[in-house]
């Protein structure tokens, strides 16, 4: 039986060579959106032909997050929290909400709390809660309302729900919440613009940051909304990203040094290996949590070259043998083999994966920012500021 894992668009090349009919249609009229067979076109010129069952919603969704059972899928959409029902792909209800950050959203232990963030443009900025019934509706929403302009991203709790740790991007922080009183108690430096963030049952605390670490003498920098970010003197991009280890009781800080761009992070189920996805790399991290030595994978895009892999979320396969990889750039998830460290091919997705989740049976569970370029007038024309994302489910993958 053949293994249900293929190279994203060597696959899709392969759908196309039996359909000659695409080809014909894209060299002449064709316009944006679905084409024959379910592929897709995109305004990058990218072609789509995502597995799973799909659905989409006007929005661009970023972030995802499982309940304790999970049975319900909260989505940090644009203006909204929605809530998924993980068994149909139906939705199930919807939190209002001003307009969401970039990252974070995660349910408080015991299911009745979800914690979300927002932010605007020049703040205040605050952290969403919504209470949930015991079917996971939404019942009062309050906002924590947060002094400045941090930029609250990713969310995490500790294992006993008492206190949420909440990346501060712009600054460079952080955040420790008492989750009961619902107040910022301190803010711990990290790196420049931390992004994601990881608990462990040990109580340590693992923050992604994109900008990197902090500037040193003589560093070569450039200012990124009130921070001075180490950078290429030529191209201007960072040089640096690196994950911040904290520990919360003694506010102790080791950094370690990673891909660029370091963005979605995740523990594998023994806690032993800490995997990082490094966006401006096109790579993953493996880290060993005790000794933090780091193994760097790259993550190749198809056709070499022209847009990266771009990955940007990471999560382990039940096991803890598979790490799953959203990749952006390729519209795809990568499949990484831990023990051999080696990528095995790609599953193909609707546009720019933006995070995924795994569910309890192993199934895949993703958002997807640009879903599958569908037209506000559905003849074509393609208008910037009509969004539509798309939620995604994909059975688990045979054992390789």
């Amino acid at each position: 039986m053949k293994k249900l894992l293929v190279l994203c668009l060597l696959g899709l090349a392969a759908v196309l060579a039996k359909e000659a009919g695409v080809f014909a249609i894209l060299k002449s009229t064709v316009v944006l959106g679905k084409q024959s067979e379910g592929v897709f076109l995109l305004p990058t010129s990218q072609l789509l032909h995502p597995w799973g069952t799909r659905t989409a919603f006007p929005g661009r969704p970023v972030d995802l997050a499982f309940d304790s059972r999970k049975r319900l899928v909260a989505i940090l959409n644009m203006t909204s929290i929605l809530l998924m029902d993980a068994a149909t792909g139906t939705r199930v209800g919807e939190v209002l909400s001003d307009p969401t950050s970039y990252a974070g959203v995660a349910f408080r232990p015991g299911d009745r709390q979800l914690w979300a963030s927002e932010t605007s443009l020049r703040g205040p900025d605050a952290i969403l809660v919504a209470e949930l019934s015991e079917l996971g509706k939404p019942g009062e929403v309050k906002d924590i309302i947060i002094d400045g302009h941090p930029v609250p991203a990713g969310i995490a709790f500790a294992q006993d729900g008492a206190t949420v740790y909440v990346a501060f991007s712009r600054n460079n922080s952080l955040a420790v919440i008492d989750a009961n009183r619902r107040r910022v108690v301190r803010e711990i430096p990290v790196g420049i613009a931390p992004f994601g963030v990881a608990v462990g049952k040990n109580g340590f605390v693992y923050v992604t940051n994109r900008g990197g670490r902090r500037p040193l003498p003589g560093d070569n920098v450039a200012p990124s909304s009130g921070s001075q970010v180490v950078t290429d003197p030529i191209t201007g991009a960072a040089t640096s990203g690196t994950i911040s280890i904290v520990n919360p009781q003694t506010q102790e800080v080791r950094e370690v040094a990673v891909g660029k761009a370091p963005s979605g992070l995740a523990l594998s189920p023994d806690e032993k290996t800490l995997a990082v996805a490094n966006g401006h790399s096109d790579s993953v991290s493996l880290i060993d949590t005790q000794t933090l030595r780091v193994t760097d994978i790259k993550i190749p895009d198809y056709p070499q070259g022209t847009f990266g892999s771009q990955p940007i979320s990471v999560a382990f396969a039940p096991d803890g043998k598979t790490l799953y990889v959203a990749c952006g750039g390729t519209n795809s998830i990568a499949l990484v083999r831990t023990a051999k460290a080696a990528v095995l091919g790609a599953i193909p997705t609707a546009s720019f994966p933006s995070a995924l989740t795994i569910g309890a049976d192993g199934s895949l569970f993703i958002v997807n920012i640009r879903g599958t370029g569908n037209t506000s007038d559905g003849k074509g024309n393609f208008n910037s500021k009509q969004y539509e994302g798309v939620f995604e489910k994909i059975a688990a993958p045979s054992a390789p």
